[in-house]
């Protein structure tokens, strides 16, 4: 076991990876984390507000959307970067797939049919012209007096 020459002390080495690679590599993984953090907090503040705001029960809103968060930001604490994307998406998934089961609540349904609910018969003003709708509480504009 003698000393190693130079030549051969050189051909055991291991060789380093190019350069051009690792900075490849880097750029996307910089791309990566801009393009799925800002993503995925979204997706994770849309869930939360959907919890607090649509949940029928309202004592269970707040600790609903509060275990959410929480629960996801326990998830990006402990576990590997892939398992908390993977458990983020799914919880999302969950949420979005719960918020399209809701029925539309009456406010909503007078809102999509233009206030019908609300609506209120106008008597013709003659002539077979029909009156057009005023404002609530006003005489109809033929017999109003003119604006200044």
């Amino acid at each position: 076991m003698g000393a190693m020459t130079v030549q051969e002390s050189q051909t055991n080495a291991v060789s380093p990876k190019p350069l051009r690679r690792n900075r490849l590599r880097a750029v996307f993984c910089a791309l990566n984390f801009a393009i799925m953090v800002p993503l995925l907090l979204g997706l994770t503040l849309w869930a939360a507000a959907a919890l607090y705001f649509d949940v029928r029960v309202p004592w269970l809103r707040l600790p609903l959307a509060s275990v959410y968060v929480l629960g996801l930001l326990a998830a990006w604490v402990f576990l590997k970067r892939r398992s908390a994307v993977g458990l983020t998406a799914g919880a999302f998934a969950l949420v979005l797939a719960w918020w399209f089961t809701l029925q539309p609540s009456i406010w909503a349904e007078n809102i999509t049919t233009g206030g019908a609910a609300f609506r209120v018969a106008l008597p013709a003003s003659g002539k077979g012209q029909v009156a057009r709708p005023g404002p609530v509480g006003l005489p109809p504009r033929s017999t109003r007096s003119p604006a200044p």
